[in-house]
C-alpha cells in the first residue's frame, strides 16, 4: 500500500493519551484521521458518510463496554465493507468474545502494541478495504456489460421479430395477388349480392327496408333543391301492394314543374335556362337584404331592403352569406321574423377579434436623457462647465424595472381566416457595474450612491466618482475604476485608463482608453493609437489618434491625420477636417474639409463600420471558441473509447485471476493426501505450483488495479474537459449575446447617407456610401452630398444609386 494515498480513518476512544498517540500516528503515515472521545459523535459522523464509506474504524475497548460496541455494531450495518479493528486491554476473554460476535470486527490489537505492529495491522485492514472497493467495481463494470448485452439482445430481437412480421405481411400479398389472378376481369353487379355485402339477406322485406331508407334520403335532397326555387315538393306516401293510386292531377303539376329544372341541370342545350332561374333566384335574395361588414372583417351584419324579406328562406340567406364568401360564426336565423326595413342591420355572422402581444418594456426611475457636458453651444463652442441635471441615485434605489412580455391570440374573420398577430418581443435586463438584479430578473437597483448610466448597448450601471487631482502618470499609474473618472489635469504618454466616463483637460499619448460611458476633453486629443468609447465624445481638436465611438463624435476646432469610426453623427461645422480617414453611421456635418497642399481626406457615410469591426470580431472568437470545443470533444471521444477498452482488458485479467485461483484451490485440496501419502516429490512440485499461482494471481491484481487507476485518472480528465468545454460555451454565449446587442444597437436607428459642408470641401476628397462612391472633381463650398435611389428603367424593377451634390445648402 502507499502510505501517502489519503484515507479516511475513525479512531473513537475515551482514554485521552491513547487517542492522541493513534491519532499523531497514524497522520505522520499522512492518513486522514477523525478522532472521538465519545461514541455518539463517531456514529453521527459514520451516519452523516454512509454514501462515502471511512476505510477503517479503530475502537477501544473501555469505549467499547461502555456503550455495548455502539460504535463498531453501527459501522458494521452502515458500512459493512470497512474493516473495523478493537483495541483491547481486558483479560476477560468473553469481552473479547462479545466484541466479536456484537460487532463482527475484523482484528484485535491487545494494548500496549508497538508503533510499527499497529501500523501493520492498519495497513493490512486498509488493503482488505481497496480489495473489496476494486471487487466492487469490477462487479459494476461486469454488470453494465452484462446490461449492455441484453439490451442489444432485446433489440436485435426486436428487430428480428419486426422482420419476420414484415415477411409474414408480405407473403400474404403475393398469395392475395395470386389469387387474384384467377378471377374474371370484371364481375356484375346484381341487387341480391349488393344486398348480401351489406349485411342483410336477400328477402321482400329487407328489400323495402333498404328501399324506404334510399327514399327519405333522396326526398331530403330534393327539398333542399327545390327550396331554391320556391316549389312546395309534397311526399306521397308508398302504395301498397293492390292499392290504387291517387289521381294524377294531384301532383302533376308540382312534378312537372321539378322535373323540368331537374332535366335543366342534366340537359346541357337548357344550360342556358338554368343559368337564367339561378341568377332571378339571386338577383331576388339581393333586392330583397344586403350585407356590411365591420372594419377587420370580424362581424357580418344583414339589413332588410323591403317588407317581404319573410318569405326568404334559412337556405337562401346561408347561400346568400356563402356566395358573399361569408362561412364562419353564422347566427341563428331566428332574427327574420322580426325585422324590417325600419330595423338597424342585425348581427348575422360574428368571428373572434385577434388580441395583439405586447412587447417586454422596461421602465427606467431616473431620466435617461439628460443634458451632458460637451455640447455644442450656439456660437460653437463647447461649454464643459453646465453640465445640466445629472441624475444622482442612492443605494439600494430601483432605477430600472422590466414589464414582462404578453402573448396575444390571432383573431378570425367571417370568412373563416386567421387574422395574425405578431409575435411579442422580449427584452434583457443587462446589468453593468454598481447594480444588482432581482432574483426573478424583474428589477435593477443600485448598490451603491451615484450616477446611473444607460450606455447604447442597453447595460445599465452605477458609477460613483473618482477624482484624480493632476495628471494620470507614474505617480497615480493605470487607472481602472468602474465609475466617473473626473482627471483636473490630462492623461499622460503610455498610461491607460478603464472605466466608466472620463473627464480630463487633455489627453496627450495615452496607450489606451476605454469607456462604457462618454469621454469628455477639455482641451484636445493628441497621438492616442486606441481610444473605444461607448457613449458620447468632444473635444476642442483631435490630431494623430484613433478613435471608435458608439454614439456622436463632436469636435469644435481641427482633426488632422486621425482615423475616426463613429456609430452615431460626426459633428465639426465650426472647424477643419485634415487628411483623415472619417466614417459616420449617421453623416458627417464639417466645416471646412481639406486643403490645396494636404492629403485629401477619405469619408465614409451612412455605413456602420465601427459596429460591424466588432461584430467580425466577435464571429473570429467564435469561430475560435467552436474550434476548442471540437477540439476538446474529439479528446473526450478518444478518452472514453481508451475507458472502454479499459473494460475489456480488466474482464480479462480478471478471468485470469479467476482462473489462477481456481487452480490454486485444486492443488491446496490435493496437498494433504500427498502429505498423507508421503509424496514429498510431489508435494514439492505443488509447493512450486502454489507460489507460481500466487505469483502470478498478484501480477494480474496488480495490473487490474492499474486499469482502474487510469480508469479513474480518465474520469478525472473528462470532467475537466467538460469543465473547460462549459466554461467556452458560456463564454460564447456572452459574446453571442453582445453581437445581439450590436446588431439591435445598427438596426435601432436607419443610417444616414449625407454630408453636410457649411464651409469648403477640397477636390479629390473620395466620399464612400452603402451603394456608391464619389471622389470631388472640384472644389465647393456650401453644400451637402445625398446618396439616392434612382430608377434605371422606367416602369421596370431595376434601381442604381448615385450621389447628389445639393449646393447652397
Amino acid at each position: 500500500m502507499e502510505l501517502s494515498e489519503k484515507h479516511p480513518i475513525v479512531v473513537v476512544d475515551s482514554r485521552d493519551d491513547l487517542r492522541k498517540r493513534i491519532d499523531l500516528l497514524l497522520r505522520s503515515f499522512h492518513f486522514d484521521v477523525l478522532s472521538f472521545q465519545t461514541p455518539s459523535k463517531a456514529v453521527s459522523a459514520i451516519e452523516a458518510r454512509r454514501g462515502d464509506p471511512f476505510s477503517l474504524i479503530i475502537s477501544g475497548c473501555k469505549t467499547a463496554l461502555m456503550n455495548e460496541d455502539e460504535v463498531l455494531k453501527h459501522a458494521s450495518t452502515l458500512m459493512p465493507d470497512t474493516p473495523r479493528i478493537f483495541l483491547t486491554d481486558s483479560s476477560d476473554f468473553y469481552t473479547v468474545i462479545n466484541a466479536i460476535n456484537v460487532a463482527n470486527i475484523h482484528s484485535l490489537i491487545a494494548i500496549p502494541f508497538t508503533d510499527d505492529e499497529f501500523i501493520r495491522q492498519v495497513t493490512l485492514a486498509i488493503d482488505h478495504f481497496k480489495a473489496l472497493r476494486k471487487r466492487d467495481h469490477l462487479k459494476r463494470v461486469t454488470d453494465q456489460q452484462n446490461q449492455k448485452l441484453f439490451m442489444l439482445a432485446t433489440k436485435l430481437r426486436k428487430e428480428n421479430d419486426l422482420h419476420l412480421s414484415l415477411i409474414e405481411e408480405r407473403v400474404k400479398r403475393i398469395r392475395a395477388l395470386k389469387s387474384q389472378r384467377n378471377l374474371p376481369e370484371e364481375e356484375s353487379l346484381i341487387l341480391e349480392k349488393w344486398m348480401r355485402d351489406g349485411g342483410d339477406t336477400f328477402s321482400p322485406d329487407t328489400f323495402q327496408k333498404r328501399f324506404s331508407s334510399m327514399q327519405e334520403k333522396i326526398f331530403e335532397l330534393l327539398s333542399k333543391a327545390a327550396a331554391l326555387y320556391y316549389i312546395p315538393l309534397h311526399s306521397r306516401p308508398a302504395m301498397g301492394i293492390g292499392e290504387i293510386p291517387p289521381p294524377h292531377q294531384e301532383w302533376m303539376p308540382e312534378s312537372d314543374r321539378f322535373m323540368s329544372i331537374l332535366r335543366s341541370f342534366c340537359d346541357e342545350k337548357q344550360g342556358g335556362r338554368y343559368s337564367h332561374l339561378k341568377e332571378m333566384q339571386q338577383e331576388s335574395v339581393e333586392n330583397t337584404i344586403s350585407i356590411t361588414f365591420s372594419q377587420g372583417k370580424t362581424k357580418a351584419f344583414i339589413k332588410a331592403l323591403t317588407w317581404d324579406v319573410n318569405r326568404l328562406t334559412v337556405d337562401q340567406i346561408r347561400n346568400f352569406l356563402s356566395q358573399n364568401g361569408v362561412s364562419t360564426g353564422i347566427k341563428n336565423e331566428s332574427f327574420l321574423a322580426h325585422t324590417s326595413p325600419d330595423s338597424d342591420p342585425f348581427l348575422v355572422a360574428e368571428g373572434r377579434e385577434a388580441k395583439p402581444s405586447r412587447n417586454a418594456e422596461i421602465k427606467y426611475f431616473f431620466p435617461i436623457e439628460f443634458l451632458k457636458a460637451g455640447k455644442l453651444k450656439a456660437d460653437g463652442t463647447i461649454d464643459f462647465k453646465e453640465r445640466g441635471e445629472i441624475p444622482f441615485v442612492a443605494k439600494e434605489t430601483l432605477i430600472a424595472e422590466k414589464i414582462p412580455l404578453e402573448y396575444g391570440f390571432p383573431g378570425l374573420d367571417v370568412y373563416g381566416n386567421i387574422i395574425p398577430i405578431d409575435m411579442p418581443q422580449d427584452k434583457i435586463l443587462k446589468a453593468g457595474t454598481g447594480v444588482r438584479v432581482s432574483h426573478d430578473n424583474t428589477k435593477i437597483y443600485a448598490v451603491e450612491d451615484g450616477q446611473p448610466y444607460l450606455d447604447s448597448m442597453g447595460r445599465l450601471s452605477v458609477f460613483p466618482e473618482l477624482r484624480i487631482n493632476g495628471d494620470v502618470d507614474y505617480e497615480t499609474g493605470n487607472i481602472r475604476f468602474n465609475g466617473n473618472i473626473i482627471v483636473t489635469g490630462g492623461v499622460k504618454q503610455g498610461f491607460s485608463v478603464q472605466g466608466g466616463s472620463l473627464t480630463a483637460d487633455y489627453i496627450d499619448g495615452a496607450e489606451n482608453i476605454e469607456l462604457s460611458g462618454d469621454l469628455h476633453v477639455r482641451l484636445g486629443i493628441v497621438n492616442a493609437p486606441s481610444i473605444k468609447v461607448m457613449g458620447n465624445v468632444d473635444a476642442k481638436f483631435i490630431n494623430q489618434s484613433k478613435i471608435d465611438v458608439m454614439g456622436d463624435l463632436v469636435v469644435q476646432k481641427e482633426v488632422i491625420g486621425s482615423t475616426l469610426r463613429v456609430n452615431g453623427a460626426f459633428q465639426n461645422e465650426a472647424g477643419i477636417l485634415l487628411a483623415s480617414d472619417i466614417a459616420a453611421k449617421k453623416g458627417i456635418f464639417a466645416g471646412t474639409i481639406g486643403t490645396e497642399v494636404s492629403t485629401p481626406a477619405q469619408l465614409t457615410i451612412g455605413i456602420d463600420i465601427y459596429v460591424s469591426s466588432l461584430i467580425k470580431e466577435i464571429d473570429e472568437k467564435l469561430g475560435q471558441n467552436q474550434n476548442a470545443i471540437e477540439t476538446l470533444s474529439r479528446d473526450i471521444l478518444t478518452l472514453e473509447k481508451e475507458y472502454s477498452d479499459l473494460n475489456g482488458i480488466i474482464c480479462d485479467h480478471a478471468c485470469k485471476e479467476e482462473q489462477y485461483r481456481n487452480q490454486l484451490e485444486s492443488i491446496e485440496k490435493q496437498i494433504p493426501d500427498l502429505l498423507a501419502k508421503r509424496n514429498m516429490p510431489m508435494v514439492e512440485k505443488a509447493s512450486y505450483a502454489l507460489n507460481q499461482l500466487k505469483e502470478r494471481m498478484m501480477q494480474e491484481e496488480e495490473a487490474t488495479i492499474l486499469k482502474f487507476e487510469r480508469q479513474d485518472a480518465i474520469d478525472r480528465e473528462i470532467q475537466n474537459i467538460r469543465n473547460l468545454i462549459a466554461d467556452i460555451e458560456n463564454k460564447s454565449q456572452a459574446i453571442k449575446d453582445e453581437k445581439i446587442g450590436l446588431a439591435a444597437l445598427s438596426e435601432k436607428e436607419a443610417p444616414i447617407a449625407e454630408l453636410h459642408v457649411s464651409k469648403r470641401i477640397m477636390a479629390q476628397t473620395k466620399i464612400i456610401a452603402p451603394h456608391s462612391l464619389m471622389v470631388l472633381s472640384e472644389t465647393l463650398s456650401r453644400c451637402k452630398m445625398i446618396e439616392e435611389k434612382r430608377t434605371a428603367i422606367e416602369g421596370m424593377d431595376i434601381y442604381y444609386y448615385e450621389m447628389r451634390i445639393v449646393r447652397g445648402r
